[in-house]
Order: C-alpha cells, then sequence, then structure tokens
C-alpha cells in the first residue's frame, strides 16, 4: 500500500474504489500533471497509477483472505 501522508495519496487510500483522475490528484497536491506524475514517482517510488493497481490489488487479496478464513470457520 501507499504509506506516505500526502494529501494525494490519502485521497488515493480513501477512495481506491472510484474513478481516480490524475488531473484530479496534480489538483489536491497544487502541480500541473506533467509535474505531478514525476513529483509522485520520486517520492513514492511508483508512479499513481501503479500505486492505485497495487492498492487495488493487494484490497482484493486481503478480502479474498479474509472470505477464505470465514469459510473455514464454518
Amino acid at each position: 500500500m501507499c504509506e506516505k501522508k500526502f494529501a494525494s495519496v490519502e485521497y488515493i487510500n480513501e477512495h481506491y474504489m472510484n474513478d481516480i483522475d490524475l488531473k484530479n490528484l496534480a489538483q489536491i497536491e497544487d502541480y500541473n500533471m506533467n509535474y505531478y506524475t514525476e513529483w509522485f514517482k520520486n517520492n513514492m517510488g511508483v508512479s499513481p497509477i501503479e500505486c492505485l493497481q497495487k492498492l487495488r490489488i493487494d484490497k482484493k487479496i486481503l478480502d479474498q483472505n479474509n472470505s477464505r478464513n470465514i469459510l473455514n470457520k464454518c
């Protein structure tokens, strides 16, 4: 998951299930889109889209594991 506490990262963590627009993320940090993507990658080590995709995958895996644990207890 994306761990650093930038406003756009918090937004991604809170709204990962919704459509997230790169332009909106850039506006949250008060940057233009091109600079924002570079800034994000320098600070997070991945692009905003990669961060979002990883977060969605991680959450899906957690949900599947939780479902299996519930089924195993039955």
